[in-house]
């Protein structure tokens, strides 16, 4: 297996550096499909920043041009709703600890013991707040809303652009409606509301609309990220977090 390794830093006015290593090829290719295929995108993609500064490894379950790789490209539930093509560059983003799992415990039997639940989540863009929702409550592990798919979220427009955040913790959102925000402003924490098995970011952008409009692909930092891909931020921004 070949693992194909981009690094980049980013410094934060000489107080913390930023390393994120993305993991190319960490699936080995073992659903048969073509790899670069998976990152292949259409139309203009959004530039966008990685929406976490926490130190981690941060795991993508779901991403990519391929239902194989991104249930959100063909799913028969968005599908009768009318809204899985505005979905289909959907990511959803893990936390996962060192033995590679996204909790601390085998049997978590609270949120506290999944690695991400509570991680703060900054801007991705520069923006206006167009929609939030909260006070939804975050499930318990093992149960799902199903009844309130998005849970607590929150929409950004950005040129245009509809950038949504799903399954947010309750009473964690610190924007509103209309107010104008900055790329890397912290906004929310990861939750567990809604539809959710686990706590997890999900992360789509779309044309005008939030679902019944054309997807946008986003590159983060610069790069179009796919399901199996691992980014690794070497340093912990607690400090910053307050």
């Amino acid at each position: 297996m070949i693992i194909k390794r981009l690094g980049r830093n980013v410094c934060l006015a000489l107080v913390l550096a930023l390393s994120i290593f993305i993991n190319f090829g960490c699936a080995s290719n073992e659903q048969g499909f073509d790899e670069d295929f998976s990152r292949y995108y259409v139309g203009d993609p959004l530039y966008v920043q990685f929406p976490f500064k926490a130190g981690g490894t941060y795991y993508i379950s779901q991403g990519g041009h391929h239902q194989s790789q991104n249930y959100h490209y063909w799913n028969e539930r968005y599908r009768d709703l009318g809204i899985y093509s505005s979905m289909r560059y959907a990511v959803d983003i893990h936390m996962i600890g060192e033995a590679g799992i996204d909790r601390d415990v085998s049997n978590p039997s609270t949120l506290e013991d999944f690695t991400m639940f509570g991680v703060t989540i900054y801007s991705p863009v520069d923006g206006v707040v167009a929609y939030v929702e909260d006070g939804n409550q975050d499930m318990p592990p093992g149960q799902r809303d199903d009844e309130n798919h998005m849970g607590n979220y929150l929409v950004i427009e950005a040129k245009g652009v509809m950038v949504t955040m799903l399954h947010l913790k309750e009473g964690s959102i610190q924007v509103n409606e209309g107010q104008q925000i900055k790329q890397g402003q912290p906004i929310a924490k990861v939750g567990k509301s809604g539809m959710s098995t686990v706590p997890h970011l999900h992360i789509q952008a779309t044309k005008e609309d939030v679902w019944y409009k054309e997807p946008v692909p986003m590159l983060f930092d610069g790069e179009f990220l796919i399901r199996g891909d691992k980014i690794k931020i070497d340093c912990s921004y607690k400090d910053l977090e307050g």
